[in-house]
């Protein structure tokens, strides 16, 4: 759902894009944002790098699951300088990524007009998008989610 109060850039607005990708298909639709926005983009980073193994993915989901954020590093930009954010997580074991949920709880009610945005597998958006907000502490004005089937022909 996207809706009217989303205008392309102008150079008027100054925009933020915020995403944490483990892979690449969110880190893609964050930098095609940034490109059609004229954006400022950022990375959120994890204080210990998470690697790709079955114990750490197990892991993963429990965080997830269990709502408990992951330690991150500072963010470069205060979201406070910016008219609106775009917010993009992944889903994992169909909820909010520990490392978004950091992002967001560290920056609860300071955030202008904020879009959220999932990417995952199959899971409908719903959910975390909700989990997004109550996090934030933000209505967005608006949400959209992508699934692996947007990205392959």
């Amino acid at each position: 759902m996207i809706t009217d109060e989303i205008e392309p850039y102008s150079g008027e607005q100054r925009t933020l894009i915020v995403y944490f990708s483990q892979g690449e298909a969110t880190r893609w639709v964050a930098e095609d944002l940034m490109w059609i926005f004229g954006a400022d983009i950022e990375a959120i980073v994890e204080k210990r790098e998470r690697k790709t193994n079955f114990i750490n993915f197990m892991f993963s989901g429990f965080q997830s699951t269990f709502e408990i954020p992951s330690r991150i590093e500072k963010s470069m930009f205060d979201p406070a300088d910016f008219d609106r954010i775009f917010v993009l997580s992944p889903i994992w074991s169909w909820s909010l990524s520990p490392p978004v949920r950091a992002w967001l709880k560290a920056y609860k009610g300071k955030l202008p007009k904020t879009a959220f945005i999932t990417v995952s597998g199959d899971t409908k958006p719903d959910k975390v998008v909700a989990a997004m907000a109550k996090v934030s502490g933000v209505t967005p004005i608006a949400f959209a989610g992508f699934a692996e089937r947007h990205f392959h022909p």
